[in-house]
């Protein structure tokens, strides 16, 4: 098989944002519209038409005298759980005090379950101020705790959502609580409206949604493999007007795991990686490659250097042994669109870059997949050893909101062309750590020996033996 030099950017670190603060604390994003609609839709797909429903609970019956059989309010609340005369709705006030909560838990025979999903509408209608919160709590343990019902997780949403920890998910045990992630939404809660918050767990993944929004997507904490379900509010009072609770069926997609790639075996004090253009799915050990180069369809096909199948992206994922990362060639946004209900619905994308020489295409991905890398390909352009060549390249990558540049090969070792990519005109410089970046100073790297610059691709010289370039540090 043929080595093609990407890049040396390509193989370096990985990063997983989550972390444990205190449950006032977090940093949150904002998603897009697109991503807001693509998690809407993964939501109604994973709502299992034959599933078991174990709760189907709606809170409107003013006739109604007390809380649902089974339904319990914990020994340590502070404040009042009741059903309002005038709506039948459930009520849980927990204004009585802004930090310590007020709960209802579910019957204690959801104890038992691992993999369901559960849904509630809701409102809140007044808050001690717009930091004070409500949650759904799942997996939650038996009252004959030392602390009744400890550990669980929960979904917890602030009357400003907006901020930056509107939404969290947290983790609590032994009155501590551990939160995993935050994010913001993108409104506050109006005591005018009726929302809609979504768990769904199943085995030791999780994902939390509110309105169809996908928030959350994470892993249990080891140890709470399955337990009921509850809702609870600090400083605020909740209006529940509905809770259903139904089995889970469908497996949330895996998570992409940072593959334990094979070193190139050199000598090198940093380690130079190797891209290879593939005539088989599976990567040869031992050839030093540690990044595996397809060509991927709206299919998932995956297609190989001669333009033979090699099977489809499943295919690859599904291999007992890996030690590549796969970087794909990509045509259209219809192979975006595959990509990201595949992402959704199958494996979790995000150690995964994606080639193309199309702007428009990769500025869409990077939008539905914020995870993935991309990398703009300029091997076929017809680029001149000039100033002007520079700018189209920095441009066109920051418009495709990529970090990584494929030249060809042309350019790579001429080192006028480099030394202006280090010391660039524009707004576009670059680093040591090997990938292009927008709006940094003017600035020049000095170089001990003339040698090409590790932030380069070379073109996929047919014919040539493996390119070497050191490796540089990865970014999302």
């Amino acid at each position: 098989m043929q080595n093609t030099p990407l890049l040396a950017a390509m193989a370096a670190m990985l990063s997983f944002p989550i972390h444990t603060v205190s449950a006032a604390d977090g940093a949150g994003s904002r998603s897009t519209p697109v991503q807001q609609r693509a998690a809407a839709k993964a939501l109604r797909a994973k709502a299992d038409a034959v599933a078991t429903v174990y709760v189907d609970q709606s809170f409107s019956n003013p006739a109604a005298s007390g809380l649902p059989t089974g339904w319990r309010k914990p020994a340590w609340n502070k404040g009042s759980a009741s059903i309002e005369p005038a709506t039948g709705n459930l009520i849980i006030d927990g204004r009585a005090d802004s930090y310590n909560m007020t709960a209802v838990i579910l019957p204690a025979d959801l104890e038992g379950l691992s993999n369901y999903r559960v849904d509630v509408e809701f409102t809140m209608d007044a808050a001690n101020d717009t930091g004070r919160w409500m949650s759904v709590m799942y997996r939650t343990s038996p009252a004959d705790r030392t602390v009744a019902h400890e550990p669980y997780h929960q979904f917890a949403l602030r009357q400003n959502a907006t901020a930056s920890n509107g939404t969290e998910f947290a983790y609590r045990n032994n009155s501590t609580w551990s939160v995993q992630s935050t994010k913001a939404f993108t409104e506050t809660i109006s005591s005018a409206k009726t929302y809609k918050a979504t768990v769904i767990v199943y085995g030791n993944r999780v994902r939390q949604y509110l309105n169809g929004m996908l928030l959350h997507d994470a892993t249990t904490m080891a140890g709470l493999e399955k337990g009921g379900v509850g809702l609870q509010t600090a400083g605020a009072k909740m209006r529940v007007k509905s809770v259903k609770v139904t089995e889970q069926l469908t497996p949330l997609p895996e998570f992409d795991m940072p593959v334990a790639v094979q070193d190139t075996g050199t000598a090198a004090s940093m380690a130079p990686t190797l891209v290879q253009a593939m005539s088989a799915l599976a990567a040869q050990e031992g050839d030093g490659s540690s990044n595996s180069l397809f060509t991927l369809d709206s299919s998932l096909n995956l297609t190989g250097a001669g333009g033979q199948n090699l099977g489809t992206l499943k295919d690859f994922f599904s291999q007992a042994k890996r030690v590549t990362v796969p970087v794909v060639r990509i045509k259209d946004q219809a192979t975006v669109d595959a990509l990201l209900a595949f992402s959704n619905d199958v494996h979790a994308l995000s150690d995964i870059t994606l080639l193309s020489d199309d702007v428009q295409v990769l500025s869409y991905a990077r939008k539905q997949i914020p995870a993935i890398r991309t990398a703009m390909d300029f091997s076929a352009s017809t680029l001149a050893n000039d100033t002007a060549s520079l700018l189209r390249i920095s441009g066109d990558t920051n418009r495709a909101g990529a970090k990584i540049a494929v030249l060809p090969a042309h350019l790579v070792h001429r080192m006028g062309f480099v030394r202006r990519g280090q010391c660039g005109t524009g707004r576009t410089g670059t680093d040591h750590g090997g990938e292009w970046r927008a709006g940094h100073q003017q600035r020049c790297v000095r170089r001990r020996h003339a040698q090409a610059p590790r932030q380069y691709l070379a073109s996929q010289a047919a014919g040539r033996g493996p390119s070497r370039h050191a490796r540089g540090r990865r970014e999302r």
